[in-house]
């Protein structure tokens, strides 16, 4: 037969699970936080080099019509 536990170990008891349970829950936003900072921040650089690709084909352009206009 089980041995019933007193009013003390059950409450440390149950603080050890919930204490748990809250660091799981911490683990698991801090774990999608950081997937949704590296997808944001992917998302910044590609949008920065898809920027300069377009700066430097207007350039590229610009170099193009002033030598045929020359």
């Amino acid at each position: 037969m089980a041995r019933k536990r007193s009013g003390l170990a059950r409450f440390l008891s149950e603080l050890a699970e919930s204490s748990k349970d809250f660091a799981d829950e911490v683990i698991d936003r801090l774990e999608d936080s950081e997937r949704h900072l590296r997808k944001a921040l992917k998302a910044l650089l590609e949008d920065r080099d898809h920027d300069h690709d377009h700066e430097h084909d207007r350039g590229r352009g610009r170099d193009r019509e002033d030598a045929l206009v020359r």
